[in-house]
């Protein structure tokens, strides 16, 4: 799994199941400011950041390969990316010039901007994620990190319309498992939220977390869930969907350094 700090200049990758605390395995360089992560069926790595050249999203080949495709994001601040076959979508944290965020897509063969995703309810973007059925679905707050809501844009597309029985005050990622439950992440309160499809009902259960943490991770097979705390400095995993707490390793992460976003690659699939 890689992970991203903030105040750091690289991204780490730790093996799967790292109950002895080992150091990173591997490292790649990530520019100035690295925030979301992403990866393909081919394990390649997306990372969002401030690059020497470009501000925007940078892949990597498997296993800390070598950089490959870029993707410019000319108006905002690239916070988190994700893939859905032939197309990334990248959440802009906000906009140039203090407008409300948006979501940029891109062609992935091509690297060009096909088109952007807003919403008149969001100012602040935080975490994307897809169900089974291509639907995005952006976490983010009306307010600059407040009054949290989430948004679906049906098959990727416009317009969204706001969950109206999701949200909290101060919003974190947004994770969606192998049968389309929603989790949600609340930093306050140090929790995360899980609904049901179609996520017209309050929360069915919860799932307390032993730090605040803005993005979580499941398991390539959906049984372990990885949460990147950046209260103490660790990655915490717990069992899902039972929500039980199974072990920490904090080798290569600190809080100081703004611990930011967790990802599985391909390197996942031991991790049932």
């Amino acid at each position: 799994m890689y992970v991203s700090q903030q105040m750091e200049t690289q991204i780490n990758l730790y093996p799967p199941d790292n109950r002895s605390n080992k150091a990173p395995t591997c490292t790649v360089p990530a520019g100035e400011g690295p925030l979301g992560l992403a990866t393909d069926r081919s394990g390649t790595l997306y990372a969002a950041s401030a690059f020497r050249k470009f501000i925007g999203v940078q892949t990597y080949g498997p296993d800390c390969g070598t950089p490959g495709n870029y993707y410019v994001d000319l108006d905002g601040t690239p916070d988190k990316p994700v893939l859905d076959g032939s197309t990334l979508y990248v959440s802009n944290l906000i906009d140039t010039y203090e407008l409300a965020a948006t979501i940029d897509v891109y062609v992935v063969s091509s690297a060009s901007t096909r088109s952007q995703l807003s919403s008149p309810d969001m100012w602040t973007g935080v975490g994307l994620a897809l169900d089974s059925h291509h639907n995005l679905f952006w976490s983010g707050g009306r307010s600059p990190y407040t009054d949290g809501i989430v948004v679906e844009f049906p098959n990727g597309k416009m317009p969204g319309h706001v969950l109206v029985k999701i949200g909290h005050d101060f919003p974190g990622g947004v994770v969606i498992d192998k049968s389309d439950n929603l989790l949600l992440i609340d930093q306050n309160k140090k929790s995360i939220y899980l609904y049901s499809p179609p996520y017209t009902a309050p929360a069915y259960a919860t799932i307390a977390l032993k730090g605040t943490t803005i993005e979580c991770a499941l398991s390539t097979h959906g049984t372990r869930l990885y949460c990147l705390d950046y209260e103490v400095g660790s990655v915490d995993v717990y069992s899902y969907p039972t929500g039980t707490y199974i072990y920490s390793f904090t080798n290569g992460i600190d809080a100081n350094a703004d611990p930011s976003d967790i990802v599985f690659s391909v390197s996942g699939l031991t991790i049932r």
